[in-house]
């Protein structure tokens, strides 16, 4: 049985990093500092359309994007900072360099991220509980 050949992917010159930033959108960092972001549509005649392409503020290989929440990523800029960028009104088309966030350059350049959420919600007071919510301590079970 012969298998059908299709055309499964496509090929971006100089690409470093490529990361999903959603259901419908990825973004290319490239060797050169270049970072694109990508609509990703298919069809038979259609394919990626750009959408947005900024360049790393020191123009060094962007070796890393991390998606963050509320259309905000951060990527790889040089051994000691990481930009923040920012898409508005929930469109990755208007991406902004909203800040760059420095650190101990003995680290080296960042090459790979994530995200989390910091902290532990408050849990919610019921009539069993109030008497440690009001005092701010907890009296759900802790794993020693």
């Amino acid at each position: 049985m012969a298998l059908p050949i299709t055309q499964n992917g496509t090929t971006y010159n100089y690409a470093q990093v490529v990361r999903w930033l959603g259901s419908e959108h990825f973004a290319v960092g490239r060797w050169d500092g270049t970072m694109s972001v990508f609509d990703f549509e298919t069809g038979p005649f259609v394919g990626p359309m750009i959408t947005e392409a900024a360049n790393s503020p020191s123009a060094q290989g962007v070796r890393m994007i991390t998606a963050m929440p509320n259309m905000t990523l951060v990527t790889s800029n040089d051994d000691r900072s990481i930009p923040v960028w920012k898409g508005r009104h929930g469109v990755w088309a208007e991406l902004k360099l909203k800040t760059t966030v420095s650190y101990d350059p003995s680290l080296g350049a960042a090459t790979s991220g994530a995200w989390f959420q910091v902290g532990t919600p408050r849990p919610s007071c019921s009539a069993t509980t109030r008497a440690s919510c009001r005092s701010g301590r907890s009296s759900l079970p802790v794993a020693r």
